[in-house]
């Protein structure tokens, strides 16, 4: 747990098999995201560097969430470390920042451990009456990201953005 209190500082190895996903669906002024990535690219270190000695001990691998407390014990550290977290989001409508709010984390830890380690972010902000419209895009030591719009809508955005790029601007209906 100790390497992880030593987060957002160091340089990022960012996982180079795939990039992360940030999906997200508007409802009327509201905007919910949910972004898949790798623990050690949230916390923008390499996978070796994580200590998960104490999660191996009686197959605590094997486990749900629910079950497994030092599970609790990162996602904890995760909306500890939120304020960080969401320094390196880009989130911006009509060219000012939303205003995130992380509501949960989902995090399961594989066994074996061959890559690195699954996290689900949910997170959502309200979108001011009468935004036209929005830009999303994160940090470019995370690594590249797919952005895919979720919803009914006949027309759904959909991009693949190497680091550091930002998404064109999102018309809002």
């Amino acid at each position: 747990m100790a390497c992880l209190m030593c987060l957002w500082g160091t340089a990022c190895v960012p996982h180079e098999d795939e990039p992360s996903l940030l999906d997200f669906e508007l409802h009327h002024n509201s905007i919910f995201i949910k972004i898949q990535t790798d623990l050690e690219v949230l916390f923008d270190i390499g996978f070796e560097e994580i200590d998960l000695s104490y999660l191996i001990k009686e197959n605590s691998l094997n486990k749900t969430v629910s079950e497994n407390p030092p599970n609790l014990d990162i996602i904890d550290a995760v909306f500890r470390n939120w304020p960080l977290i969401k320094s390196d989001l880009f989130f911006v409508v009509d060219g000012g920042p939303l205003e995130l709010e992380l509501s949960d984390v989902l995090l399961e830890v594989p066994n074996p451990i061959t890559h690195g380690i699954p996290i689900i972010l949910s997170i959502n902000a309200l979108i001011p009456i009468g935004s036209t419209f929005l830009t999303l895009g994160w940090n470019d030591k995370l690594g590249d990201l797919v952005v895919r719009q979720q919803g009914d809508r006949e027309t759904l955005y959909t991009e693949y953005m190497t680091k550091g790029m930002k998404t064109s601007k999102i018309q809002l209906e």
